[in-house]
């Protein structure tokens, strides 16, 4: 089944703009969209990379292991990364226009099969790369194109996940996997600004997702394991409050997960929230019977009581 693509228009009203090629694996970090024309770098069931228009067909295809991948801000090139086998990993520079292979960085998976995730720096040409594999660890690396692709690791002795950004990219705000415990740096520097303390874990609330926006008005958003909500003030360290959707407010887990009877905990009917571009996007559950898609100005948020 080819996957539908639509843009948003000055309304906030989803159109439809074609379908990318029936093969194309339709899961976070294995498309991504060309700046400024109809088309859609992918990845394809068979791991191949490839480009497809928004009619369905593909303009290339490249054979790889292929995992995932990530346009470059300008659209020239696409950072992507293949899973050589469980100990090997590399990192390819690819020719938008051609799929030509620009350059490419062969790195040994020191975590041992973990799962690589791309992900973009704000107003940059650099990328995060995410190496995750469970209780054994995470681990991140800054990368960088020019002539030749050259990482640095960043946080050797911790496990952070992929961090949310300031908008103007001077901060960075992560989740230390370890501990489960937030924190704040600055950013080029890589400077500590401040850590969150130990959490009691007893209480079920306190447990952290993985899912945090960074805000232009310096507040973060942040989600626990049972994907509620939080306004979290990133210099105080501190939950501030939750945000709840009106009609979506939470409900105990287990009117939403049937075979768990005995879950009353409150669980979120908006189970993704992120940002996309200059827009908050909020989904509900897909176990909702009718799926609702939020799209949020955030020059338009205020906190109310």
């Amino acid at each position: 089944m080819a996957g539908c693509v639509y843009h948003l228009d000055l309304d906030c009203e989803l159109k439809n703009a074609g379908i990318l090629h029936p093969e194309t694996q339709l899961e976070y970090n294995k498309i991504s969209f060309y700046p400024s024309s109809q088309k859609a770098a992918v990845i394809l069931k068979d791991n191949s990379i490839a480009v497809s228009d928004f009619d369905g067909n593909l303009l290339w295809k490249k054979p790889g292991l292929f995992e995932s991948l990530m346009m470059s801000n300008d659209g020239i090139f696409i950072w992507a990364i293949e899973k050589l086998d469980k100990e090997h990993l590399r990192i390819s520079i690819i020719n938008s226009m051609s799929g030509s292979r620009l350059n490419s960085y062969e790195m040994d998976d020191e975590l041992y099969d973990s799962t690589p995730r791309l992900s973009d720096i704000p107003h940059s040409d650099h990328v995060i790369l995410e190496l995750a594999a469970g209780q054994d660890g995470i681990c991140l690396c800054e990368c960088e194109f020019t002539n030749v692709i050259s990482l640095k690791k960043i946080f050797p002795h911790h496990s952070y996940i992929t961090p949310a950004w300031s908008p103007d990219r001077s901060k960075m705000f992560m989740l230390e996997n370890d501990s489960q415990t937030y924190v704040h740096f600055s950013y080029p520097e890589y400077k500590l600004l401040s850590e969150q303390s130990s959490v009691d874990f007893d209480d079920e609330d306190l447990c952290p997702g993985y899912n945090m926006i960074y805000l232009k008005n310096g507040i973060v958003i942040t989600q626990n394991a049972n994907y509620r909500h939080f306004i979290f003030d990133p210099v105080k360290m501190e939950r501030v409050d939750e945000i709840v959707f009106r009609d979506y407010e939470p409900v105990p887990t287990n009117q939403i997960y049937k075979n768990l009877k005995d879950d009353t905990t409150l669980y979120s009917r908006i189970t993704y929230f992120d940002r996309i571009g200059d827009l908050l996007v909020a989904r509900t559950d897909d176990k909702d019977n009718d799926q609702t898609i939020f799209f949020i100005n955030e020059d338009t948020i205020s906190r109310t009581k």
